[in-house]
């Protein structure tokens, strides 16, 4: 199994970009890379791996947190405080598909799942602007996201050799992007929802139209992972501590309670960073991993592609 994606199917630095969080424009706090080597954001297995390791397949994960499919964005390494590029949704195919140990015989044989693109509306919902036009603006390119991902995919089986039948793509993860969106406080919420729940529809068709396979992920999260939600943080979302000896607090500017309640527009109670609690407002715990990985092994079962062949 080959993952392209972002922080949903991260598999925690096994691709080399350790310890990444921030926007490098933005410079806050990052999870320290000892979290991140351990899966971060989620502390167990992400649901590709689960999904991989019940069905005995093996793993390459070319998944990066905050990956999109139209940009290669720049990000802090916690490790170095410097900036890196992260590679988007093609170049992390290309990273996979150009390895010189790889035969023809492992690209027919291989599964690719392509889970991507909600950072692409993240970023989006950010630029929005008030008003009819700019909401008119926003949903057009909502829907041109779409259509880029399937002509990527195109892409990805036309010039990489890759057989369609092998690709699993995965919708957007509408559960943290309506939380995420409602707490930019631009958008009316029950138009929101209506519109939210009309883009993955409009993903699927495309997806369908375009003869892959995909795996409705925005369905399976809204039964285990909505429910609870408290002032725009849920409940059962993980939470990190950062400790003095993190390479974070030795290379990295110090913040303190004030400053970490304006980068991350919630209460803190800390005093320092040293003591502050993280707490995960986009990301699946690992129970939900767990239960999203169970679910996606039997989609991949039920629709016999747990492999290549």
């Amino acid at each position: 199994m080959v993952v392209v994606g972002d922080s949903y199917s991260d598999g925690g630095g096994d691709t080399g970009y350790v310890g990444l969080y921030a926007n490098s424009t933005n410079v806050v706090p990052s999870i320290p890379s000892n979290q991140y080597s351990q899966n971060r954001f989620s502390n167990g297995k992400t649901y590709v791996q689960i999904a991989a390791d019940t069905l005995g397949l093996m793993m390459n994960n070319q998944a990066v947190g905050y990956a999109q499919v139209l940009h290669n964005p720049l990000q802090m390494d916690a490790n170095t405080c410097r900036s890196v590029r992260i590679p988007d949704m093609m170049q992390q195919f290309w990273n996979w598909r150009n390895s010189s140990d790889l035969d023809l015989a492992t690209v027919n044989s291989s599964l690719v799942v392509v889970a991507i693109g909600g950072n692409d509306l993240a970023e989006l919902a950010q630029s929005y602007s008030y008003g009819a036009i700019g909401l008119v603006k926003f949903m057009v390119r909502c829907f041109e996201i779409v259509k880029e991902m399937v002509k990527k995919v195109g892409e990805m089986v036309t010039e990489g050799g890759l057989p369609k039948a092998h690709v699993v793509l995965v919708t957007f993860p509408a559960a943290w992007l309506l939380p995420y969106f409602r707490e930019l406080g631009k958008f009316d919420d029950g138009a929101l929802e209506s519109f939210m729940k009309y883009l993955i529809r409009y993903q699927m068709k495309a997806f369908q139209e375009g003869g892959y396979n995909f795996w409705n992920l925005a369905d399976e999260m809204e039964e285990v992972w909505l429910e609870g939600s408290t002032n725009g943080i849920i409940s059962n979302w993980p939470c990190f501590s950062f400790s003095e000896d993190s390479p974070l607090m030795a290379d990295c500017p110090n913040y303190s309670g004030d400053e970490l309640n304006r980068l991350f527009g919630q209460n803190c109670t800390a005093d320092t960073v040293d003591d502050f609690m993280f707490f995960d407002t986009i990301h699946p715990t690992a129970a939900t991993h767990k239960e999203l990985g169970t679910s996606f092994a039997q989609y991949l079962v039920g629709h016999n592609i747990t492999s290549g062949g």
